[in-house]
Formats: C-alpha cells, structure tokens, sequence
C-alpha cells in the first residue's frame, strides 16, 4: 500500500510539472496506475492505488487546494482510474500465474547415464514422480 500511496503522488506530481489540460493529466495518472497494479499483483491493492490517485487529482490538478468533489465528471475520472487499475493488476496476476505454470520449480527429469536404471531414483527424479511437484506452487 506504500508503494500505491508513493505512486499516486508522483503520477500526480509528474502530470502536473507535464501538462496543463486535465485529460492529459488523467492519462498520465492512469497509466501510472496500471503499470504499478500490474507489477503489484493484487486487485485489492490496486483498486486502493487507483482511489488514492484519484483523491489526488482531483483535489490537487481538477480543483485547488486539495477540494475534494463528485461531479459526474469525478466519476467518470474514478472509474477509468479504477478500470485501469484492475486491468493492470488482472493483467500482472495472469502473468505471474503463467510463469508458474511454465516453469513448476521442478527440476526436470534426468536421463540415466549408463543404460540401466539405478537401483533408486535420484532425489529429483524422487520428488517429480512422488507428486511433489505437480502443482503449480504457492503464488
């Protein structure tokens, strides 16, 4: 959440130094808070990214001195924050689930050198085929 809460400044304080018009503002804050939500992993920590971000542009780059309002506008600005938070962070959960699956942590079976088998599998070849590593893992 700290680093929702740091992201959200600084998407404001860099849209704020760049633009002047409020739709580009809102861009540059909404993609902050995709690319942040995607690296983050979590819809919960993004959706509370995507609220703070909108906190501050509304208060500090729509109105002045932190005024906080719920014009239709408003909404509007919370719900392309909030849609591409969630975006981003479905996005990063897909990612992260697909590299799991691609590589299970399991040490791939190993051919034996000679042409007979061992007497006892090796502690890899053990593991995969006790069923140790058939999962995907802990996320």
């Amino acid at each position: 959440m700290v680093g929702g809460f740091v992201s959200a400044v600084l998407s404001c304080v860099a849209a704020a130094l760049a633009f002047s018009d409020i739709p580009d503002r809102v861009v540059t804050v909404a993609i902050v808070v995709g690319v942040y939500a995607a690296r983050g992993r979590s819809l919960v920590s993004a959706s509370a990214t995507a609220a703070m971000a909108w906190m501050f542009l509304t208060g500090f780059l729509v109105n002045d001195a932190g005024t906080l309002t719920f014009s239709p506008a408003d909404m509007v600005r919370l719900g392309i924050l909030l849609a591409t938070g969630l975006l981003g962070g479905a996005v990063g959960m897909v990612q992260s689930l697909r590299r799991i699956t691609e590589s299970s942590g399991c040490p791939a079976p190993r051919r034996p050198v000679s042409a007979t088998w061992p007497s006892r599998p090796a502690r890899s070849e053990a593991r995969r085929m006790s069923g140790v590593c058939r999962g995907p893992g802990p996320i």
